[in-house]
């Protein structure tokens, strides 16, 4: 109809409720929102900041670190430049101390002529004690103090003189032999030293051959050192190769020529090149019942000087042979006392006098 007004629709009371109610809704919606979104800002910002503080710690303690480095450093180099120049000034003192030794060495050889005795070249003994003397000085004081204890509650003071017995002793020493052959057991008394060297030596084995204990004397052995020692009833010239390779060899055996002979042509001979070192008891002994050579050579002796002489332009060098009996090389048995007496060893003999300033034995090496 012409001219006649529309009504809008009217929205009713639930209607504007509905309205208001969505409104309020959303509001509170953003307002949530909004606050999880400050929330969220406030912890990521605690956590930057937790973040910047742990980076600052670690930072200090790198800085921290890296001075005590430095520390240490300049420290363990003051000490190696310390440690340097103590060892340099160590060098330069046993450098000085070896030129001195060997200057000494040229010396004795220059004073100390060869000697020459049934056809065999004798070098000066101390040319070969005198390093071996001060080396073990100590071990040989520790030794005779326990060998003097032992003798005297064994009442054992007879075999072997108490020089020949130090030689023995500092050569087993210097050799650290693993096997090493006594011919000849006796009274023990030279047994006793080539146990202790071996034993002071930490390594090694002694095996002793006799046709008998004669003298009962296997229960004497300190039992120590029995753990380094077997003793083999029987001829020793059956049983000697049947024990293996020995280093050393050592003998005061049967005194006889046939023994000697055996003992260098069947046993050392065929041996010849494998630096065996050897020592033969009772060669050089003026005055005795044993001999009466003029030169106070027993007949044994002279077998083994005999066989010596002929082989030793190519098997030994001159200072290979020495020998210390005071009856033949009466400078050379001086002047080892007196490197006894420079090393501190005192002269209160273990072995009876007579025995103790007696030296008989040759020692040398194949």
């Amino acid at each position: 109809m012409a001219g006649a007004s529309t009504k809008r629709p009217q929205l009713s009371h639930l209607g504007y409720a509905l309205i208001v109610f969505y409104m309020v809704y959303m509001f509170c919606s953003t307002t949530s929102e909004l606050r999880e979104k400050v929330a969220l800002n406030q912890r990521l910002e605690e956590n930057a900041r937790t973040i910047s503080a742990l980076e600052d710690a670690l930072a200090e303690e790198r800085k921290e670190s890296i001075l005590k480095q430095e520390r240490i450093e300049k420290c363990c180099g003051e000490c190696v430049s310390k440690i340097s120049s103590k060892s340099m000034t160590q060098n330069v003192l046993g450098t000085q101390k070896l030129h001195s030794t060997q200057a000494h060495a040229a010396e004795v050889a220059d004073n100390h002529k060869v000697q020459h005795k049934a056809g065999v070249s004798f070098g000066a003994a101390d040319n070969t004690l005198a390093i071996l003397y001060a080396t073990y000085a100590a071990d040989l004081m520790a030794l005779r103090s326990k060998m003097k204890s032992w003798a005297d509650q064994a009442k054992l003071h007879a075999g072997i003189g108490d020089l020949e017995a130090e030689v023995l002793y500092l050569r087993i020493r210097a050799l650290k032999p693993k096997n090493v052959a006594e011919l000849g057991f006796g009274q023990g008394l030279c047994t006793m030293y080539l146990l202790h060297a071996l034993q002071d030596n930490g390594s090694g084995e002694l095996t002793t051959f006799d046709i008998v204990d004669e003298h009962n004397r296997a229960k004497d052995i300190d039992p120590s050192l029995k753990k380094r020692w077997k003793l083999v009833i029987g001829d020793g010239r059956d049983n000697l190769p049947k024990y293996g390779s020995f280093q050393y060899v050592h003998s005061d055996a049967e005194h006889s020529v046939s023994f000697a002979q055996w003992l260098v042509s069947k046993y050392l001979e065929p041996r010849i090149g494998q630096s065996i070192q050897v020592s033969f008891h009772d060669v050089f002994i003026s005055g005795s019942k044993m001999n009466n050579d003029p030169e106070g050579i027993t007949p044994e002796g002279r077998v083994v000087l005999s066989w010596l002489a002929k082989h030793q332009k190519t098997m030994l060098e001159v200072h290979s042979v020495f020998c210390i009996a005071q009856s033949a090389f009466t400078s050379d048995y001086d002047r080892v006392r007196q490197l006894r007496a420079d090393a501190g060893l005192d002269e209160e003999w273990i072995a009876t006098k007579a025995s103790a300033m007696n030296q008989p034995s040759i020692f040398f090496e194949v």
